[in-house]
């Protein structure tokens, strides 16, 4: 109908004004504070990583990931504590690790007839390309 058509164009030719309203409505300066350190007094041997964002879901999915935890204290009841979390991603060992390894003898068995005389790699082509063409030949 023409008057959609119409609205639809008008409300077309808006929408860059509208775009551009909304990203001037965002040129606020961002603010800047410390960091919070859990109360903590900040040292350079601190990291900072996606652990505090992600613990509760990490908790959650801690049958999938299968972790390694591991803890240890030092100097007493108020020395240094170190603590060391490696998940294992089981999708790894089920599904990327076999297609590596498979991937790999392949690799080692093509490598033997790879032997650096350009010669041979013609021949290899050659021998391809006649069997190409055998069986298109007979199949077709």
């Amino acid at each position: 109908s023409t008057p959609l058509i119409a609205v639809i164009l008008c409300s077309t030719m808006l929408l860059p004004f509208i775009i551009l309203a909304v990203m001037k409505a965002n040129r606020d300066k961002p603010r800047e504070t410390d960091p919070w350190a859990c109360g903590f007094k900040y040292s350079p041997r601190m990291q900072m990583t996606g652990g505090p964002f992600t613990g509760d879901l990490r908790k959650i999915m801690d049958w999938l990931f299968r972790g390694h935890k591991r803890r240890i204290e030092q100097n007493g009841y108020f020395g240094p504590i170190e603590y060391h979390n490696h998940p294992q991603d089981i999708w790894w060992t089920m599904i990327y690790q076999p297609v590596i390894d498979w991937s790999k003898k392949i690799a080692d068995k093509i490598g033997i007839i790879q032997s650096g005389y350009a010669n041979l790699y013609t021949l290899y082509i050659l021998i391809y390309l006649c069997a190409i063409l055998g069986v298109g030949y007979f199949l077709i």
